[in-house]
């Protein structure tokens, strides 16, 4: 089989491997009783020159279930059996956040460990999850994931040291609107600046910090089994709202900013909402 072939089928197997292993194995099944009663049925008889060409297209089609049968069960075996061994590596990292000190787990992993830990989470709190597969373009959605009948999109940031911005914030918004869904997590293993936090006030954003992901997870770790009523809005951290001043130049609405250049790079300040029509700046 030549590398372009191989990786097509471990495309597929991955793709297959983002549904739950056992419909995988149902579906293997199905595969291998439909094929099979094709390839075993007995060809009809060509008793007339003008029906030896569909004679010939049906016994093509024959042959490609003959191998079929076997060929597709074994790749949605192959689909369960990756769908397993990631819920497995998905649980062994849950537990690992668990029994770490604050988020000091959390910083331990790779992206994509970050996201399957995060899928196992939210599985644990009720939720049916699927990953997006990742490795590449994900649209902003690293985890499609459904609760009640409501569909939700999920992106993971594992930034150990940068604050998750508005930009982040304000793109996933975005998301949520063209998916259409009920609303959408960006979940950390860092923070959110105050502006992101700001933004997401009263959209229908979860933000989700290091801090309080670990928090969650703990809390899902004693079970492997789904807790309908735990979720992350049950135990927020209080993100007490900063009542905005008047701007000293044009006595217009202020908003809270980073500095991102100079001596106090990474500080917060009010800064004028029409900016940079208005300059004015007050200390945080």
């Amino acid at each position: 089989m030549g590398r372009r072939n191989q990786k097509e089928v471990g495309e597929l197997v991955q793709l297959i491997s983002r549904i739950p292993w056992w419909v995988s194995l149902l579906c293997s099944v199905i595969a291998y009783l439909v094929l099979h009663s094709f390839a075993t049925s007995p060809i009809p008889p060509v008793t007339q020159p003008g029906k030896v060409g569909p004679a010939i297209t049906g016994s093509i089609w024959r042959g490609l279930a003959m191998a079929g049968q076997y060929l597709v069960p074994l790749l949605f075996v192959a689909g369960a059996l990756l769908s397993v061994l990631r819920r497995r590596e998905g649980n062994a990292l849950v537990q690992h956040v668990a029994k770490s000190p604050d988020a000091s787990g959390l910083n331990t992993m790779t992206w994509l460990q970050f996201e399957r830990m995060v899928g196992e989470t939210l599985r644990r709190m009720g939720y049916q999850v699927v990953e997006n597969g990742g490795g590449g373009a994900d649209g902003g959605i690293d985890l499609h994931a459904t609760k009640g009948g409501q569909r939700f999109v999920v992106q993971c940031k594992q930034w150990r040291t940068y604050r998750v911005g508005v930009n982040v914030v304000r793109e996933h918004f975005g998301v949520i609107t063209a998916e259409g869904v009920a609303g959408g997590f960006i979940m950390t293993s860092g923070k959110f600046t105050q502006e992101a936090i700001d933004f997401a006030a009263g959209k229908p954003i979860t933000l989700v910090d290091g801090e309080q992901l670990s928090r969650a997870v703990i809390a899902v770790s004693k079970s492997a089994q789904p807790q309908p009523n735990r979720s992350f809005e049950a135990a927020p951290r209080a993100q007490a709202k900063v009542p905005s001043p008047d701007c000293p130049v044009c006595k217009g609405e202020m908003v809270m900013r980073q500095a991102k250049q100079g001596s106090k790079i990474g500080e917060s300040f009010w800064g004028c909402r029409q900016f940079p029509k208005c300059r004015g700046t007050r200390p945080a």
